[in-house]
């Protein structure tokens, strides 16, 4: 059931980056946080279980699925680094935390976001999007 969630929502991002082609690294983190939402929130009970229970697992269940989930992060974590290389960045921004922060935040919509249609799916993943590379501060 672990790998099997968290293989979807990997898969989703991929596959939802791959098909966009050449565009900026902003709009490749805009797309990869618009596929985890959707696989997380709209398509897999196991990604939320996942996510939901990983956490109370004992060391040895936990184990098997490190690698996964390793992978999981240096893809997101190179995402970051290409848009730092890129300058839509800030350089002085440290890849690690930037992930954990973001991949956390998409994680929580499951206890709080109410799926009313893929429309709000997708508002949220653009509000997400703003939110990390514009921050809260008035234009």
């Amino acid at each position: 059931m672990l790998d099997r969630g968290l293989r979807h929502v990997f898969e989703t991002v991929k596959n939802s980056v791959e098909r966009a082609g050449k565009v900026s690294h902003r709009r490749k983190i805009g797309l990869a946080i618009e596929a985890h939402l959707v696989a997380l929130l709209e398509t897999s009970d196991f990604t939320s279980a996942n996510i939901r229970i990983y956490g109370q697992l004992p060391e040895q269940l936990k184990k098997p699925h490190r690698p996964l989930r390793r992978a999981y992060a240096e893809y997101w974590d190179q995402l970051f680094i290409d848009a730092r290389r890129a300058g839509e960045i800030r350089a002085d921004m440290e890849v690690v935390p930037l992930r954990m922060f973001v991949i956390g935040a998409l994680n929580w919509t499951i206890e709080w976001f109410r799926l009313e249609n893929r429309d709000a799916v997708l508002e949220l993943a653009r509000r997400t999007e703003t939110l990390i590379f514009e921050g809260v501060n008035k234009p």
